[in-house]
């Protein structure tokens, strides 16, 4: 395969730390982007001995005003983009009663508005190469629970942006990949509401779940190497989807259930 130039965000941990190890191990250039300069250094590390090249560069996606900043830096290292992935975000575990504007909107832009910056500034090289781009969604934009509206908000934008505009970008020659992820072992839920990375901070219990991140990327990256349309990482993922798709009105009720209970031991635990 010839050498592609690639820019993938969230690089720091999880999906995006794999996913760029495994192409810069194959021997592609990867501008990896992330907030978190001590990982990133620690990536640079570690890849330092792999047959291709990684650009490490710390940048904040909430910024979107200092966006212009960061996609001058891709084209000045790059000549021609193959290939974007869309990777950051994070997700925000509350009662949607909890949240304010700032929260969500500071959600909104690190997992879908940066993205459509950086793809705008980028559309024209990719098309020239007849590249690609890879958005990362997740499974909770099909399965909707209580807790992760703002999350959830945030992938469904990225899911109906797919839908909406995959032919426009295919008649310039750009094939939009959509990945949905189910439950993947990364720090992702270890944000708080603003966004704010805490290693001590409560995740949910579905490790009996949860797909190695090294797997999922593997996925990902044979999804994007097949062009497709839509991938859905894991059969339980893709049982949820069944599932709430069509048996929703039976689930909801116990779901209703479970996070009444939830909020009254949540209560007796404040008491």
């Amino acid at each position: 395969m010839p050498k592609m130039n690639i820019i993938i965000t969230g690089v720091t941990s999880g999906i995006g730390k794999e996913l760029c190890k495994a192409y810069v191990n194959a021997g592609h250039c990867v501008f990896g982007i992330g907030r978190r300069k001590e990982n990133l250094n620690s990536l640079r590390e570690e890849l330092k001995e792999s047959t291709g090249n990684f650009i490490p560069y710390e940048f904040d996606l909430s910024e979107l005003q200092k966006l212009p900043e960061l996609t001058q830096k891709i084209q000045s290292e790059f000549n021609f983009i193959n290939l974007f992935i869309a990777n950051a975000g994070y997700s925000i575990k509350d009662n949607t009663l909890n949240l304010g504007l700032n929260e969500i909107h500071h959600n909104l832009k690190v997992n879908f508005l940066a993205t459509l910056g950086i793809l705008d500034a980028i559309k024209e090289s990719l098309s020239q190469n007849k590249g690609q781009v890879a958005l990362i969604s997740s499974f909770l934009a099909d399965v909707n629970l209580p807790g992760f509206t703002s999350y959830t908000i945030s992938k469904k934008a990225i899911d109906l942006y797919h839908s909406s505009s995959y032919l426009e970008y295919k008649s310039i020659g750009i094939d939009l990949t959509l990945i949905h992820p189910g439950f993947t072992k990364s720090d992702i839920r270890n944000r708080d509401k603003s966004g704010h990375y805490h290693s001590s901070q409560q995740s949910a219990n579905v490790s009996f779940l949860e797909m190695e991140t090294s797997l999922v990327a593997a996925k990902i990256i044979n999804a994007i190497k097949k062009r497709k349309r839509k991938s859905i990482i894991g059969l339980h993922t893709k049982v949820l989807i069944f599932v709430f798709r069509y048996f929703g009105f039976v689930l909801y009720p116990l779901i209703n259930f479970m996070y009444k209970n939830h909020l009254k031991k949540s209560l007796l635990k404040a008491d």
